[in-house]
């Protein structure tokens, strides 16, 4: 989390496969990225967006 309470994820980029499939449901635009997050990073994740909401 940033001083702006922004929530940073990071992770693998997504390889040209998983972008073709994802790009219909959720194009990116020119600024983003789509990453994958493993299975174990999911309580991190939980813990982030408990710590944001927290204040």
């Amino acid at each position: 989390m940033d001083d702006d309470r922004r929530i940073l994820v990071q992770g693998a980029r997504a390889d040209t496969d998983t972008l073709s499939q994802t790009s219909a449901d959720s194009p990116q635009a020119d600024n983003e990225a789509l990453i994958i997050l493993e299975p174990r990073m999911i309580p991190l994740l939980k813990e982030a967006i408990r710590v944001a909401e927290s204040d």
